[in-house]
């Protein structure tokens, strides 16, 4: 199977976890070589849900695990 990439960085290795707002994966910073969690939400139509949920990364930035 092909790897799943995003913006040619974050490779997707698998699914971890679903819920209402979206999904999350395990991946690989290729870059860093990091393990990390990947968030892809269903709210692509909803432009106040994802004003909040941009709030909420932005206000957890600088925290260790948390890009």
């Amino acid at each position: 199977m092909k790897d799943i990439l995003i913006g040619d960085r974050y490779r997707v290795d698998r699914r971890i976890g679903a819920g209402g707002f979206g999904l999350v994966y395990f991946g690989t910073d290729l870059e860093l070589g990091e393990e990390v969690a990947i968030k892809l939400t269903h709210v692509r139509d909803n432009p106040e849900v994802l004003r909040s949920e941009k709030e909420t990364y932005e206000a957890l930035s600088g925290v260790v695990g948390i890009l």
